[in-house]
């Protein structure tokens, strides 16, 4: 009886041990989706963290990569428009605060459409999801080129900022690639 005990309590461990690391593992569809990121690790690593990614299809994951963007550009807009409000003459902030705003209502779109994509609509809204997307990725490229051409000293800070929403919007974008690459959903 002890050792069916001991054996049982043994099995126990280990599948609440697989359980754990299948809970925690990456889906192949994440690996699939990162293959061609600039930076790999980092894509695996942010979708993963969301919430559903590791169960999500493609299409579903392009939804979430695009949410993490949204949930970024609040925090990026809220440190630019504070910078811009203590440094009034700086006009390179405030190109930096609408372009950002242009950002956001970019992201909110693309979420939009791909929470409403379909075969009969995939061509149109996939085109413009790429669109929006690629257009917030020249948004954070137009806000950091206007900081060195104005006021030097705050492009660090908003560099490490907008860097990072340029990743994911990077990462964000190529799930849309993958998902057009599919043809459907």
């Amino acid at each position: 009886m002890a050792f069916f005990r001991s054996g049982l309590l043994w099995a126990i461990m280990v599948f609440a041990i697989n359980g754990v690391w299948a809970a925690t593992s990456t889906s192949d569809t994440i690996i699939k989706a990162c293959n061609d990121s600039f930076d790999r690790d980092f894509c695996i690593s942010s979708l993963s963290k969301a919430p559903g990614a590791l169960q999500a299809d493609l299409a579903h994951l392009s939804v979430i990569a695009v949410h993490l963007c949204i949930e970024e550009v609040k925090p990026v807009y809220d440190f630019i428009d504070d910078l811009r409000e203590r440094n009034p003459n700086v006009s390179g902030l405030k190109d930096c605060v609408e372009l950002l705003e242009d950002t956001r209502d970019e992201l909110h779109d693309s979420e939009s459409k791909l929470r409403r994509l379909s075969d009969a609509n995939f061509n149109e809204y996939i085109a413009d999801v790429m669109t929006w997307l690629s257009g917030g990725e020249t948004n954070q490229d137009n806000c950091v080129t206007g900081l060195q051409e104005t006021h030097v000293s705050l492009l660090s800070a908003v560099k490490a900022k907008t860097d990072y929403l340029a990743m994911l919007i990077d990462d964000a974008l190529l799930v849309v690639n993958n998902v057009a690459d599919q043809g459907h959903i």
